[in-house]
């Protein structure tokens, strides 16, 4: 990159000192971006005179990633923006001399993420830094899952799964099976399933949050026809919550083995109770005091979700198949936190 300040550059300065509280910069003072480039680092350098190779700060690539969810914009748009919007060069630490990346360099950087699976390292290591500012996302946590379309559209005949409704009386989750005609498809990764009489071709975003600020901890993506509850140990697993926190989950996920794999990890189970056919009339109104205290907390991962889905995409994967998938709901948390981190630092809420 440049390094000496041409005409161009002061022009640029004048320009965005009018912006200066803009949250881009925000973001930037936020983050100690050495222990972000440590991370980015196992990505090995290409010598420079080898095709394909990545001329560019790895920090650099990650930022621009992070600019394409923060204003929902493809490799070959966001490309074009850095070419003349001197707020995206300033926050990616282009000069007006700079070449930026075209989009095939930014689609190459990735597919390098997604070998190496650097997004689920920079989302521990981003809410690693939270807990030094004060924001900790330890305190429990918020299961749910979201389904996410996939960019195909299938069609031939295929077998389609009815995920159960959590109103359900029994905890015993069982499919049933219903025969569509659809055409085929060019994601094979993506499975179809039913949910409320809505078809959706593609994924499930697997998601935890903290009950407090509803930042995203984990995310584990499966098909759209794998059910929540077969995921809800390894997401666990991967939150390694202190002894003693709480657990909330809607209807969905309740089950006696959901609830003596807490206790197993000495985790308080949280989780939503379902009516019973012989339940009494004061058995099931003690379970719908409990429910309705348990949704007091529980609210907070679908103000998340609907903020994902909103501002973030989430409603349908710009990717074909899982890994990729799986990368896009990733950055999507990571673009989520930062800014939901910085507002929270305005507000003084930590």
């Amino acid at each position: 990159m440049h390094t000496g300040i041409s005409f161009g550059d002061l022009a640029m300065k004048t320009k965005l000192k009018k912006m200066e509280n803009h949250f881009l910069f925000k973001v930037e003072k936020l983050l100690d971006w050495k222990r972000i480039g440590k991370i980015l680092n196992r990505i090995p350098r290409k010598r420079d005179n080898v095709a394909g190779c990545i001329p560019y700060r790895r920090s650099t690539m990650f930022k621009v990633y992070l600019l394409m969810m923060w204003y929902n914009l493809s490799e070959v748009k966001c490309a074009e923006r850095l070419m003349y919007d001197f707020l995206f060069m300033k926050f990616c630490g282009f000069s007006m001399d700079d070449d930026t990346p075209d989009h095939s360099t930014i689609s190459r950087f990735k597919n390098l993420l997604i070998q190496r699976n650097l997004l689920e390292k920079l989302l521990n290591e981003v809410n690693y830094q939270f807990a030094k500012l004060g924001i900790n996302l330890k305190t429990g946590a918020v299961v749910d899952a979201t389904l996410v379309s996939s960019v195909a559209r299938p069609k031939k005949q295929v077998t389609i799964e009815t995920e159960p409704v959590a109103d359900a009386e029994s905890e015993e989750q069982e499919f049933v099976s219903t025969e569509v005609n659809i055409q085929e498809s060019k994601d094979p990764d993506a499975k179809w399933v039913s949910k409320r009489g809505l078809f959706v071709y593609g994924y499930k975003g697997n998601i935890s949050v903290d009950p407090q600020y509803g930042l995203v901890q984990e995310i584990i993506t499966t098909p759209a026809n794998q059910h929540d509850t077969t995921v809800f140990p390894d997401l666990l697993q991967k939150m390694n919550l202190p002894l003693n926190k709480p657990v909330y989950a809607d209807k969905g996920y309740c089950s006696r083995k959901n609830r003596e794999i807490l206790k197993e990890k000495e985790l308080k189970s949280a989780i939503m109770f379902k009516n019973k056919k012989n339940d009494s009339e004061e058995i099931r109104n003690l379970k719908k005091r409990y429910n309705k205290m348990v949704s007091k907390t529980r609210y907070i991962v679908e103000r998340t979700f609907g903020t994902l889905h909103k501002s973030y995409g989430y409603g349908r994967s710009r990717y074909f198949g899982l890994e990729k998938t799986h990368f896009f709901l990733q950055l999507g948390a990571l673009a989520f936190n930062l800014k939901r981190a910085v507002k929270l630092c305005e507000a003084q809420l930590i």
